[in-house]
């Protein structure tokens, strides 16, 4: 869907084995409701984007109001529930995924936003996720199961346009439960200063993230977990 409002999608079954075939790609979208559906997915399975319009690279997207409920999912390669990279347009909030099973996710995180642009991503919402096998880290994956990052991508950054880098703030993770094969799964969580000579010393911060009732092999997640990664560009994270 592209620079779609009001839609209700209902009732969707997927199976993509084509490389870099995301199952469910909402792209400067406003008021999409995502139910009761399957996705099966060689990349991301649900993924929100912004995008300029093809017509007017100028014309930056802008998303709202996104609601994921009720779905299964199996992820052969990339994100399962993604925000990014591509965020080109200030304006991305109220994002929700929510009754979401993850029966396999293989090799890049189940839960991630990488805003690789200047989105100002606000307003995001996991709940009641349950992940039946995260089986990260193969082939070159990572080990990252849930991952919040501001930070310009070589490979995604400017494949539309430039842009400054943007910001999170307001991301709540609740009742998530990870079962895997693995005990050292990370959890990324970065800020960061722009770099690039025309952004050069903007920084770009991930603000008031809420874990409450995050358990990933039956351990409750808290500010000690031990593959718990962050930086001086986070602020207001907590654990319930």
């Amino acid at each position: 869907m592209y620079f779609a409002n009001t839609l209700n999608i209902d009732n969707i079954k997927i199976i993509s084995s084509r490389s870099n075939g995301d199952g469910i790609s909402l792209q400067s979208c406003q008021n999409v409701n995502v139910t009761n559906s399957f996705v099966r997915s060689w990349d991301d399975s649900l993924v929100v984007k912004n995008y300029p319009h093809w017509s007017n690279k100028n014309n930056h997207g802008a998303t709202k109001n996104i609601y994921f409920k009720n779905c299964i999912l199996w992820t052969d390669l990339a994100q399962s529930m993604e925000i990014g990279f591509e965020t080109i347009g200030k304006v991305m909030d109220n994002i929700n995924f929510e009754d979401i099973i993850v029966l396999h996710n293989y090799h890049k995180p189940v839960i991630s936003i990488h805003n690789g642009n200047n989105a100002d991503v606000t307003n995001v919402k996991f709940k009641n996720i349950y992940v039946e096998d995260a089986s990260l880290g193969k082939g070159d994956g990572t080990l990252n199961v849930i991952e919040f990052t501001t930070l310009f991508s070589s490979t995604w950054s400017t494949n539309h346009t430039t842009t400054s880098l943007g910001s999170i703030n307001g991301v709540t993770l609740e009742n998530i439960n990870i079962n895997s094969s693995r005990n050292d799964l990370k959890i990324n969580i970065l800020g960061c200063m722009d770099t690039r000579s025309a952004y050069y010393g903007g920084i770009h911060k991930v603000m008031n993230v809420t874990f409450n009732n995050v358990n990933i092999n039956e351990e409750k997640i808290t500010n000690d977990y031990a593959h718990l990664i962050t930086n001086e560009y986070v602020e207001g994270l907590k654990f319930l």
